[in-house]
């Protein structure tokens, strides 16, 4: 994936490195689940790199970028819709690295149903409108002028518990295995979940990024995030291209070319082969002549 927020070179003779992350989108209980996942990871790649390594969560994307991590692990959603890094490694979340999301409500709603009545999704900064009304709802309809409020939360956990629970929502976009409690009205298709990332551009002569790379890869964890997987850029392309406007044509098949055979349309009369008497064709004299 391109890098597209400002990069600093990294030297072997840096005091430490840090690792952020943003992933609002994993199962993580609250934030200090979070805050103990990104350490211990931190502290893998510290024992794999020989370098001291600091582990950071952040609420916000934006923050994340302003405090400039070496590396980060950052939602499936953002890496979509904007290039962030480069790749190193894809989490698996349920034996997978994409997850089946949905829109859940507390029962018997179908969509129509929801007309005017108020959605709850996780609050990305991240093309949240295009990721509703395109990746969700294929462009069926416009999630702002449809639902009548949106109710943004900070994560998938408190917008499935506004829906569940607190009942201040109506309906909530969120993961099958984090829905738990409610019901399936839509089935919204796959999103990759958060990848590994450098934000670093590390020296040819460095072998910090491959160590990094396979300390990532090797790590379990638990808690939100399962463990890794070689990185899957096709994952986010394809929901980044899911997220695209959608434009409805109308379809026209080719018609059937149908034969149809001049015995079918033509009446042709009867044949007649009555034949003239041959005593037609001969002269026969008269007395007279005689």
């Amino acid at each position: 994936m391109m890098l597209l927020v400002s990069a600093t070179t990294w030297a072997q003779s840096d005091d430490q490195l840090t690792v952020g992350l943003y992933a609002p989108g994993a199962a993580f209980a609250d934030s200090s689940a979070r805050l103990a996942y990104v350490q211990g990871l931190a502290k893998a790649i510290a024992q794999r790199t020989g370098t001291p390594v600091v582990g950071k969560a952040y609420v916000r994307l934006g923050d994340l970028l302003a405090a400039k991590p070496d590396f980060a692990i950052i939602d499936g959603q953002c890496l979509a819709s904007r290039g962030v890094g480069n790749l190193l490694a894809t989490a698996v979340i349920g034996g997978d690295v994409t997850q089946g999301w949905g829109l859940y409500t507390r029962g018997g709603d179908t969509l129509a149903s929801l007309k005017g009545k108020k959605l709850a999704y996780v609050k990305t900064s991240c093309r949240d409108g295009e990721f509703l009304d395109n990746a969700m709802l294929d462009g069926e309809v416009k999630t702002a002028a449809f639902f009548g409020a949106l109710v943004d939360k900070p994560d998938v956990t408190a917008a499935v518990l506004a829906v569940r629970d607190y009942m201040s929502a109506d309906a909530v976009f969120a993961p099958a295995a984090q829905a738990r409690g409610l019901s399936r009205t839509y089935d919204a298709g796959s999103v990759p979940n958060p990848g590994f990332v450098a934000l670093r551009t590390f020296p040819g002569a460095s072998p910090v990024l491959e160590q990094a790379r396979d300390a990532v890869l090797g790590y379990g964890g638990g808690g939100g995030i399962d463990g890794w997987r070689a990185a899957t850029p096709g994952a986010y392309t394809m929901l980044g291209g899911r997220m695209g406007t959608r434009v409805k044509k109308l379809v026209f098949a080719p018609p059937e070319i149908v034969r149809i055979d001049d015995q079918d349309i033509l009446i042709l009369p009867p044949a007649r082969t009555d034949q003239a008497g041959i005593k037609q064709h001969f002269w026969e004299p008269t007395r007279l002549e005689q």
